[in-house]
């Protein structure tokens, strides 16, 4: 049968709707009978068709029908009537659509229960609502007032406007009127709503113990009524809170009868703006039900989002006194659900559990001490301050409560993070990773540490304590519980040395020289308290590091032991004696004797066996340590590299090479680099600008190595190697020997161009182009030699585009690489000359990109390729450039292909229909439609012209959207909207793909 699209009316005539209804309910009685195995598509086609709200209301009218097919008849026609309703004004004439609206309001009254069924009645609410909401006319005061109605209807009707509102499948309203007028009505009515919801009685919710549904529809209308205020700035933002302050005592008693569901309405009272006398003692005393509900089961899955959301604002401010809330409490609960989740952690073999998400609240907690509050994450205008509370770091260092905090949040983490008795290979890589998600959380706080003696008290008690055990030995073997309790109380003291403001010495860093009695340790716990000990050795003030570096290379990490401990010990020591080595006193010259111990480290063989993914890593930090410890003396260090390390270096990379890596990982050609690029002068001192400088002539020397890696050598396929240190090496030359620039940069742009997806060399060439300053380099010149190496790459890219196609994290790193390329204003590279000369350059490739881009954007998996891809349209539709008469004349006829872009990717794309995907295509639409008004509507329409998986209506609905941005009040509430529109467009694509498939 041939399917005509749906008319602006919406009907069909009498003799074809009749023929529809007949054909509904044999397709119905033949789906039933096979199961549902075939003839589905069909359903989806009814839906798009003339007649479709017609014969299912027809077919509703009589009532609700008996038998299985009856059911189904019945369902299907409701669920058809809801999904119509959603796009009513695209579907029908203005003049229909109040009769149809009252037509769903009889239905919904015929299949009323108890003899109607929630799967008809609910989907009769939805479309109520919708038509409702399209209308301009939705109104809770009718469903409060209806005593008549059925409990869970009135429930349902009260449960859906939020959702339609705001939610990520939020109705697509079309004009700011509509929005102002749902969210009038939503206001004006929370005070009825609420009592309504927590009424005592025959026929309501609570007393039908059902308080869970009472307070999950009062956490949804607390949500929207926040967010209703980004609409109508004029309103009393108390007002809500005080409606629902007058119902306080049944809140709480149905907090008590469901302390879960009463969790969700405390989130949203933590997350309301300012307000805080109306909305301090109602959230003060909604915890202290919810934290007594659960203190005897703890259900910290419940508890951990409100006390992340908590961490963000009233929590912190309740602790430095600017609110009454109760902070020790809250405290409790969160040490613990650290306790819970990071036991479960520690318990799984890959360190997994919720252990993440409850030190993230700590994480939280203190980032917002540092920086205060910001908006959440479902406001229109995300990032900016929601209020305008600010703690100088000067009051927070010293406010009582944190040392509080931190001491019961460290003493915790001694306890559960505690190597395990019976040490392994595997139980170590559990730990490793659970403390891995600590160490964050310890480097947020380590950064309001003050000098107050509260804050010593916490910080460095426990490593008092041990060293003290210690000493008490007197020559005796410690136990294994001692050993445990000494290794954590390192670990944690050298992980919050490592997070310390570098320019601050620890103050007990140099207790480490008091800690002899580790050296007795057994094996394998003597390797891991060495290492322990000497990340927090590396925080020393200056004048005690000469010292402490002697300590450290005493205590190297050794590969003993039954199994691997350098792949838990050898890059934490390396880091920390590189750090040890930066903080050496400047001006006390060279350290000759310590850089060739440290050299003799970092070349030192070990077994095959005993090499792991980090070892490279660990070298390369040795040989930057070596590079410390030779001060300022360029010459000396050069001279030493090449007598002593480069040949051996140069001989077994020569063999890696002769044997394309043989499967070896081409280690000495990574130490190889890694030894050249610590011989680069670091780029935070003066440039070098002399021809004849010592690591000039060392880089020119073995400049044959650097080639080989780039243009010859075979990478190898787990981890690009040797092509990621070569790579490494030219960007420190390109950085720090100026006079190497041009030769550096053409290097990694040759290779670009032979490598079939070159994702290292275009990071590379990126990364050396934000590096790239002037002085020293000359801007002209510098933005011409970059611009030649990004255009090189991206036309040679882009005759591969096939194999780019198919390989999202090359895609990623080329627009990455552009965008940064074409950044204007304040961070337009070299004064914006680079993007001056790429745009203005007959060599690049823009209708390509573009035309890459229309077809990358809906079949790529990736979303930071997708972000980088829109990111680049919108730098052409954005700048000085697009003022220009020629590049406007040049690039108006490529802007349908931008809209194509845009358009394709958010009606193929899941990320970007939701609220982070949206805002990049926002941004390219406004843009384009700001920077070319005379011209989107035609770019538009032949945009909207690619995407036929989209019905006409929901295109028209952008169209429309677009041309009328300036209605709208604010451009988030326009971007809000859109993402609205691609969550409508989300669905109907992939009903279409669904279609095509069966």
């Amino acid at each position: 049968k041939q399917w005509a699209p749906s008319h602006c009316d919406g009907m069909a005539t009498p003799p074809a709707a009749a023929g529809l209804a007949a054909e509904l309910q044999q397709r119905v009685a033949a789906v039933r009978s096979s199961g549902g195995a075939s003839g589905v598509e069909w359903f989806s086609q009814f839906q798009a068709t003339d007649g479709a709200w017609e014969v299912s209301s027809e077919i509703l009218r009589a009532g609700p029908r008996e038998g299985g097919d009856g059911e189904f008849l019945d369902a299907f026609c409701a669920q058809t009537l809801a999904a119509l309703a959603r796009t009513l004004p695209a579907r029908f004439q203005q003049e229909v659509q109040r009769q149809l609206r009252d037509s769903l309001e009889m239905l919904l009254g015929a299949h009323l229960p108890p003899r109607g069924r929630p799967a008809v009645w609910k989907q009769l609410v939805l479309a109520l609502t919708c038509a409702d909401l399209w209308l301009g006319i939705w109104s809770p005061a009718a469903t409060v007032s209806a005593a008549g109605l059925p409990m869970e209807v009135r429930q349902e009707l009260l449960a859906v406007p939020p959702e339609l509102l705001f939610c990520d499948r939020a109705l697509p309203l079309s004009s700011v009127r509509l929005w102002r007028a749902a969210a009038c009505s939503l206001l004006d009515c929370c005070g009825a709503v609420f009592a309504h919801l927590l009424a005592v009685g025959p026929g309501t919710l609570l007393g039908s113990s059902r308080a869970p549904d009472a307070l999950q529809v009062l956490a949804a209308w607390l949500r929207a009524a926040r967010l209703s205020f980004e609409w109508l700035t004029d309103r009393d933002e108390h007002a809500p809170l005080r409606s629902l302050s007058e119902q306080g005592q049944r809140l709480l008693e149905a907090a008590r009868a469901a302390p879960a569901e009463a969790c969700e309405v405390a989130q949203q009272l933590a997350r309301w703006r300012r307000c805080d006398e109306e909305a301090g003692p109602l959230l003060r005393a909604l915890l202290e039900v919810v934290f007594g509900a659960f203190s005897a089961q703890p259900s910290h899955g419940v508890l951990v989002p409100l006390l992340a959301d908590l961490a963000a604002d009233r929590w912190p401010r309740a602790a430095l006194g600017d609110m009454d809330l109760g902070w020790q409490a809250m405290a409790q609960q969160a040490i613990a659900a650290v306790r819970a989740g990071v036991s479960e952690s520690g318990a799984n073999d890959d360190g997994s559990g919720d252990g993440e998400a409850a030190l993230a609240v700590w994480h939280t907690l203190a980032t917002t001490f540092r920086d205060g509050t910001r908006e959440w994450s479902d406001e229109a205008d995300y990032g900016g301050p929601h209020a305008e509370w600010y703690v100088p770091y000067e009051k927070v260092t010293v406010a009582p409560a944190l040392p509080q905090l931190f001491g019961s949040l460290g003493a915790e983490l001694l306890i559960l993070l505690r190597a395990p008795s019976d040490l392994s290979a595997k139980s170590l890589r559990a730990l490793r990773e659970v403390r891995s998600v600590a160490q964050s959380t310890l480097a947020a706080w380590a950064s309001l540490m003050g000098d107050a003696p509260a804050w010593q008290e916490a910080l460095w008690t426990p490593l008092r304590r041990v060293g003290q055990q210690l000493c008490s030995l007197n020559g005796s073997a410690p136990s294994v519980e001692l050993l445990r309790e000494v290794e954590v109380v390192l670990w944690f003291a050298g992980t919050l040395a490592a997070s310390w403001h570098e320019a601050s010495a620890v103050p007990v860093a140099s207790s480490v020289l008091e800690l002899g009695a580790i050296d007795a340790a057994p094996e394998p716990w003597r390797a891991l308290l060495w290492c322990s000990a000497c990340t927090l050795a590396s925080t020393a003030s200056p004048e005690h590091c000469p010292r402490l570096i002697e300590w450290m290379l005493q205590r190297a990490p050794q590969p003993v032991g039954s199994f691997n401990m350098l792949e838990f010990t050898e890059l934490p020591f390396a880091q920390a004696l590189e750090m040890a080595c930066r903080r050496l006193p400047q001006g006390s010259g060279a350290h000759v004797a310590a850089a060739e111990r440290i050299a003799g480290l970092a070349l030192a063989e070990v077994p095959a066996g005993m090499l792991h993914e980090k070892t490279c890593k660990a070298r390369a930090l040795l040989l930057r340590a070596m590079r410390h410890t030779m001060g300022s003396d360029a010459s000396l260090l050069c001279r030493g590299l090449s007598a002593t390390v480069l040949p051996v270096l140069r001989q077994a990379t020569d063999g890696e090479g002769a044997s394309g890596g043989n499967g070896g990982g081409w280690h000495g050609a990574q130490t190889l680099f890694a030894t050249l690029a610590a011989a680069v002068p670091p780029s935070t001192g003066s440039h070098v600008t002399d021809e004849a400088h010592p690591a000039v002539t060392l880089c020119r020397d073995h400049w044959s190595y650097i080639e080989a890696a780039m243009l010859r050598w075979p990478p190898s396929s787990a981890d690009d190697q040797p092509l990621t240190a070569a790579s490494e090496v030219l960007i420190a030359i390109s950085t720090s020997l100026p006079v190497m620039f041009p030769e550096a940069i053409d290097l990694l742009a040759q290779s670009a161009v032979r490598h079939k997806l070159p994702d290292v060399q275009l990071r590379a060439l990126r990364e050396a182009l934000l590096k790239a300053s002037s002085p020293p380099l000359d801007p002209a010149r510098a933005a011409g030699i970059l611009s030649d190496a990004v255009l090189a790459a991206t036309v040679a890219l882009l005759q591969r585009a096939g194999d780019l196609l198919h390989s999202p994290t090359t895609l990623e790193a080329l627009f990455h690489l552009l965008v940064t390329a074409l950044f204007h204003g304040r961070r337009g590279r070299f004064d914006g000359r680079l993007r001056a000369a790429i745009l203005s350059s007959a060599n690049m490739p823009i209708a390509s990109c573009l035309n890459l881009i229309v077809e990358a954007l809906p079949v790529c998996p990736s979303a930071g390729a997708a972000e980088q891809m829109l990111r680049f349209a919108v730098q052409l539709v954005t700048g000085p450039e697009v003022q220009q008469p020629n590049y406007r004349q040049g690039f108006i006829p490529l802007l349908p292909l931008v809209c194509a872009a845009a358009c394709r990717g958010m009606a193929a794309q899941e990320h970007l229909a939701a609220v982070e995907g949206c805002v990049d295509v926002a941004e390219v639409l406004f843009h384009s439609a700001e920077m070319f008004p005379a011209e989107i509507s035609g770019a538009l329409t032949s945009g909207l012209a690619s995407v036929q998986e989209v019905p006409e209506r929901s295109r028209l609905l952008l169209q429309r959207h677009v041309e009328a941005r300036s209605e709208w009040p604010r451009k988030s509430e326009w971007t809000v909207q859109l993402q609205h529109i691609a969550s409508e467009w989300r669905s109907e694509h992939r009903r279409s793909v669904s279609k095509l498939s069966a």
